[in-house]
């Protein structure tokens, strides 16, 4: 059997050097809105402080994000708020041409259908949860139907930035409702707003 043969004594060995990580807008990112890319990912709908990498410096606390993985590959479309532990609340799984208008739009559209023709909400009831969280891809929402009032629950400052949106998505479907907005202390402190119940003055 021959012998293996012996590396010369000056030869240095070979060391793994990882690729360089991706720094500065994605080169995939041609969305209007900031981007956010991520140092790990999670397989649920919410990405926390730690797993934050880089971060657009147009990025705002309440800002809908592009976010992309450590290899620049799309990752979905977020509530970003780096004041809260929830850093990133996921809206979609990939990217796509994101419009902010049309996404909430179908969510509460889809939301609606299902109280009104799936579970026939209307025939029995006027008082009944329009959207409830996550369960409606609506993470950090909670929206109640009491007859012409629908109330507005906030768990996150980036639901709270898009209510306006959030009620001409509604109106498309309830359009003689009035709003009410609220949201817990506890929100309020953990996720950085301040918000005064109100409620719309009835129309004459």
């Amino acid at each position: 059997m021959e012998e293996p043969e012996e590396a010369p004594a000056d030869a240095t060995p070979e060391v793994y050097t990882p690729p360089p990580k991706p720094m500065g807008r994605p080169k995939a990112h041609d969305l209007p809105i900031p981007w956010v890319r991520v140092r790990s990912a999670s397989s649920g709908h919410q990405l926390f402080k730690r797993m934050l990498g880089e971060v657009d410096p147009k990025a705002r606390p309440g800002d809908m994000v592009a976010v992309y993985d450590r290899s620049d590959a799309p990752y979905g479309v977020a509530l970003y708020n780096p004041k809260s532990l929830i850093a990133l609340r996921l809206l979609t799984r990939g990217i796509g041409k994101f419009d902010a208008d049309a996404f909430f739009a179908d969510r509460i559209g889809t939301a609606v259908d299902f109280r009104r023709k799936t579970l026939g909400l209307d025939a029995t009831s006027d008082a009944y949860r329009i959207v409830h969280d996550q369960g409606d891809g609506l993470p950090g929402l909670v929206v109640d139907r009491y007859g012409d009032c629908i109330a507005l629950e906030f768990y996150s400052l980036g639901m709270y930035k898009a209510a306006s949106r959030i009620e001409k998505a509604l109106k498309a479907h309830y359009p003689t409702a009035r709003f009410f907005h609220r949201a817990s202390p506890h929100t309020m402190s953990m996720e950085g707003f301040n918000l005064k119940p109100n409620l719309e003055p009835a129309r004459g």
